[in-house]
């Protein structure tokens, strides 16, 4: 209940969403550390996106927490082009295995621009500069050429690669929950949110819908 309370609370008194769409991210960030936002949504790619966004949590004295749970970090793992399942009825798996452990191959990993799944490789992605010293992200290759982008550093001149394999390790994959459920909760919450409907009364009828909803073996 509380937090549907503070949503309605301060939901309505955000701005324009043209000029939010303007804002850069070290704005996002400052506004937020300002107290002007409650949190902020991350979607990390790579060692260097993790990086920037430590660097902005530091700078700003926010830090990086998951999505509030009873259990686990809260950090969750998506992709949005989808995942590559077989099923184990198939033909011709060994052909299925072939082609999988070529997707895993550790030089094909190197190609996927800093989206490895290997840790081996995520790891020999960092590379350092033979002439200015800096670390460096392989992030793919053009043609036989690798292609690199400079890592963002902590103050010491160290990468975030040891936190960045700490926070892979924490997340799990997102939970979705049946459409079913989604509809029914987008049908009970907009009315509370337009000032209609009491948040007890929402609460109830919602727990009422979704055990409802699970009973029938949906």
């Amino acid at each position: 209940m509380e937090i549907l309370e503070v949503c309605r609370r301060y939901g309505s008194t955000g701005g324009n969403i043209g000029e939010m769409q303007q804002l850069t991210k070290d704005d996002v960030y400052r506004m937020a550390s300002e107290g002007e936002y409650v949190a902020l949504l991350s979607y990390i790619g790579d060692l260097e996106s993790f990086s920037q966004t430590m660097e902005r949590c530091i700078g700003n004295g926010l830090h990086l927490a998951g999505y509030p749970g009873d259990t686990g970090s809260g950090n969750y793992v998506l992709n949005a082009n989808g995942y590559l399942v077989v099923n184990r009825e198939a033909e011709h798996l060994d052909v299925i295995r072939e082609y999988i452990a070529l997707l895993l191959d550790y030089e094909n990993q190197f190609t996927v621009y800093g989206n490895s799944v290997r840790r081996d490789v995520i790891r020999d992605c960092v590379v350092q500069d033979e002439y200015g010293g800096g670390l460096w992200q392989k992030k793919g290759k053009f043609g036989d050429t690798d292609v690199t982008s400079e890592l963002t550093l902590k103050a010491d001149g160290t990468s975030y690669l040891e936190e960045y394999m700490a926070y892979l390790e924490s997340c799990v994959p997102q939970p979705e929950y049946p459409s079913g459920i989604s509809a029914i909760l987008l049908e009970e919450l907009l009315p509370y949110f337009e000032g209609d409907k009491s948040v007890e009364d929402t609460v109830r009828i919602l727990q009422n819908r979704v055990q409802l909803y699970l009973d029938e073996g949906n």
